[in-house]
């Protein structure tokens, strides 16, 4: 996003509210589904876009911050605020773990090891939940999970390590399985 679109933005430009919200909105979307309240995560993504533009004019365009960090950032915050008291209910992975180009066994696979995934993720504590989910599934950096969790990175790293661990140990079995079917190659 350049910095002119989100200063017209700030100033109140609809047009180029409207480019904003388009150019975060996959991001934002998949941040409610995921660690949001999937019975209303219509409205959560409605409420987190209305709030997005009330803090934007607090966004520094030429700071320290790129705005896709500052925008998950705020994502973020305001997510876990609305959430507070609540369980986190996870969804299906985007496109599953599968790929159009895999055969119809190996993509029955790739869908049910998603299933297995967000099983498993269910099972996880919360604050290793949004780690693994954050940094694994939205590919954020370690140290912009840090900032929005508000903990040091080494607590995030440590968050990371025991989610890791403990999803290994709910579907090794599963994954020995799937490689044994497919031999060692299958593995990685």
């Amino acid at each position: 996003m350049d910095s002119a679109t989100i200063r017209a933005a700030q100033r109140g430009d609809l047009a180029a509210q409207r480019s904003v919200l388009e150019s975060v909105g996959p991001l934002l979307a998949s941040l409610v589904r995921r660690l949001g309240d999937r019975r209303e995560a219509a409205d959560q993504l409605q409420a987190l876009f209305a709030h997005l533009l009330s803090v934007l004019p607090r966004f520094e365009p030429d700071g320290p911050a790129s705005f896709s960090t500052w925008t998950y950032t705020v994502a973020h915050r305001w997510l876990l605020k609305a959430r507070q008291g609540r369980q986190l209910t996870l969804f299906p992975l985007d496109g599953g773990l599968s790929s159009p180009q895999l055969d119809p066994e190996a993509a029955a696979q790739g869908a049910q090891l998603s299933a297995r995934l967000e099983a498993a993720l269910t099972e996880l504590p919360a604050e290793q939940r949004r780690v693994f989910v954050l940094a694994q599934l939205h590919g954020h950096a370690l140290e912009a999970v840090a900032a929005a969790e508000q903990v040091p990175l080494g607590t995030v790293k440590s968050r990371l390590h025991r989610a890791r661990a403990a999803l290994v140990l709910r579907l090794g079995a599963f994954l020995d399985e799937r490689g044994g079917a497919h031999g060692a190659a299958g593995r990685r």
